[in-house]
């Protein structure tokens, strides 16, 4: 997870919490090799994802005003911010509160107090993903003249298509694939 030299800049990871301490702790957590953003309230993560565009947003499902929960559905209703990987702490681990998250947008949901190389391999991965999924969009940019060339239903077709006869080809495969999460995925494909 160390950054090569050539390395220009660390992705950004916007940290939302309810505390002051909170927001230390989780900083410190999330640190290296990624630039941390950090956010008071949900109003305010939103502003700044706006303009950080983060790789990465690690909030708590609950805190006062716009918390966790509220700012996935935001960033996912944002055209420029869909792309944003979304892991959302929650106060308990139970059933309900993992469907929550997971249906306000969220990539990921984990119990707090998050065991700290848990969480590191947590952002490792959302990180990871979203990485090689705006490098495909931009090799697609690159490849058919512009943004609006690129086809999700065409990306999902082809992938499907060069896996057809595959009987161990599932669900996990094709989100896989398209670098994207369940739920994104979904509501890509919902949207079409």
């Amino acid at each position: 997870s160390e950054r090569s030299a050539g390395d220009e800049t660390a992705p950004t990871v916007m940290v939302l919490a309810g505390t002051d301490n909170q927001r230390r702790q989780l900083k410190e957590q999330v640190a290296e090799p990624y630039e941390v953003v950090v956010a008071e309230d949900g109003s305010q993560a939103l502003v700044r994802a706006r303009s950080e565009r983060p790789l990465l947003v690690v909030a708590e499902a609950r805190t006062e005003g716009i918390g966790g929960l509220e700012l996935s559905t935001m960033l996912r209703d944002e055209r420029a911010l869909r792309g944003t990987a979304i892991l959302l702490l929650t106060e308990r681990a139970d059933a309900a509160s993992r469907t929550a998250a997971l249906q306000a947008g969220a990539d990921a949901v984990l119990a707090m107090p998050v065991e700290a190389g848990l969480l590191e391999a947590q952002i490792e991965a959302l990180c990871e993903k979203r990485r090689r999924y705006r490098e495909r969009v931009c090799e697609q940019h690159q490849s058919t003249g512009g943004p609006g060339n690129f086809s999700f239903l065409g990306r999902v077709r082809e992938v499907v298509q060069e896996h057809v006869g595959e009987s161990d080809f599932g669900p996990q495969d094709l989100v896989d694939a398209v670098a994207l999460s369940y739920m994104q995925c979904y509501r890509r494909l919902r949207d079409q």
